[in-house]
């Protein structure tokens, strides 16, 4: 009950600093348990396991006694990433010899990459990037050396509708724009232009980029 002798304000500020309070709780909360799960993990040196060559075989992931892991892959640069009962989930991270990122690749709850894969020089540089659905690449994007847009091509999964790809030249002139659709397992041009570095349209057989 509200006792007409203390000001209202004085209500609002003990009901806000009990607001405050109960987020600053919950949040302290969640970060322990998110902290207790991310520590609990065992880690894995990477050369202890078969993980390189899984990246080959596509077979799972397993320590020098054939067991299956779960856990942490780690290196000399950092986490690569996680792995459960042998398979390979979330963002997995691998690094030049100079500790510069060399890729990134993610993988959904069933070892199936799904989403960005990303590749980087080692200068730091982003040179490709593919985003997969499913284990299938929707998009995909090359740059050039000087940060310049070489290729992009994008086209549905299920290969139903139009799909395109366009070539740059290093100048950052348009090279060649092309679409088409695939009929079954045939693929259907329908529509290409090209141009040449000065951005001259040219004749497709002429194109040579």
């Amino acid at each position: 009950m509200i006792n007409p002798a203390i000001p209202i304000s004085n209500y609002l500020l003990t009901w806000f600093k009990i607001r405050i309070m109960r987020k600053f709780i919950y949040t302290l909360f969640v970060f322990v348990f998110l902290s207790s799960v991310a520590f609990g993990q065992k880690k894995y040196n990477v050369y202890q396991t078969n993980y390189y060559r899984s990246n080959i075989t596509n077979h799972l992931v397993k320590d020098s006694n054939g067991n299956k892991i779960t856990g942490v892959i780690t290196c000399e640069f950092g986490d690569i990433g996680n792995c459960s009962n042998g398979i390979k989930t979330g963002i997995h991270k691998f690094w030049h010899s100079n500790g510069i990122m060399q890729k990134q690749i993610g993988y959904d709850d069933r070892g199936i990459i799904q989403g960005e894969y990303r590749r980087w020089n080692t200068k730091g540089q982003l040179t490709y990037e593919t985003r997969y659905n499913g284990g299938q690449p929707d998009t995909l994007v090359r740059w050039y050396s000087n940060g310049k847009i070489q290729r992009e091509n994008s086209c549905n999964l299920n290969k139903l509708g139009k799909c395109y790809t366009k070539e740059w030249y290093s100048n950052g002139q348009l090279g060649r724009e092309q679409y088409f659709e695939y009929e079954g397992a045939r693929r259907k041009k329908l529509n290409e232009k090209c141009w040449n570095e000065s951005g001259v349209e040219i004749d497709c057989l002429e194109y040579d980029n």
